[in-house]
């Protein structure tokens, strides 16, 4: 019963999770009006920090904290962020003549992510 009841709680996270990385690409995207995948990055980097910031904050070994990891970092961030639309973005963005752009995104994306990880991680252990 409680491999389930975390299951569903994974579930439940992973749709608000998605439900919030709906609700802030639209807002950027009410914002920016450029070719470049700003809000997919953003969301990217952002949940890169937040699973970080978890991970640091929820090293503890204690089966609350591992439920917690499971439910907020797997459900909600699972849900939030998004390689398929990197991927998909890079591509379009090559395939549509803009190489630099595609390059820079790729790039930026996963540099911007490691760091934004990596201070997640020390602001987490901080707390």
């Amino acid at each position: 019963m409680a491999g389930f009841l975390v299951a569903l709680l994974i579930g439940g996270a992973g749709a608000l999770g998605a439900a919030a990385r709906f609700g802030v690409a639209e807002w950027i995207a009410r914002r920016w009006r450029g070719h470049f995948p700003v809000a997919t990055l953003l969301i990217n980097v952002s949940g890169a920090f937040a699973l970080g910031l978890l991970l640091g904050a929820s090293r503890g070994e204690a089966h609350s904290a591992a439920a917690m990891r499971l439910v907020l970092g797997t459900g909600f961030l699972g849900g939030y962020t998004t390689f398929s639309a990197l991927c998909f973005e890079t591509f379009a963005s090559a395939r549509g003549g803009r190489h630099h752009a595609a390059w820079l995104y790729a790039a930026g994306t996963l540099v911007l992510g490691a760091l934004a990880a990596a201070a997640g991680i020390a602001l987490g252990r901080g707390l």
